[in-house]
């Protein structure tokens, strides 16, 4: 089982996938403080657009140390909430 500690909250992998079974899942790695990270969001939101009906999603997993930074990134990037950790 893997385990992901996000700003002191435990979140079981495994969980998140079982969660989304039948569909692709696509784990989005990235930091508020990575231009290039933030520079592929709107690709990576286009391709959720035009999937997700089709059973594509995305999880962003940010790895910043300063949760108040990845919320405002996240909130400026227009993530969703219920997908990103």
């Amino acid at each position: 089982m893997i385990k992901i500690n996000i700003h002191d909250d435990e979140y079981q992998f495994d969980k998140l996938l079982k969660a989304n079974i039948g569909k692709v899942i696509l784990v989005d790695f990235w930091a508020s403080w990575c231009a290039p990270c933030k520079m592929g969001m709107p690709d990576v939101k286009n391709l959720e657009e035009a999937y997700g009906a089709d059973g594509f999603k995305v999880i962003y997993v940010s790895i910043d140390k300063h949760p108040n930074a990845w919320k405002k990134a996240a909130k400026d990037e227009g993530l969703d909430t219920g997908n990103s950790f």
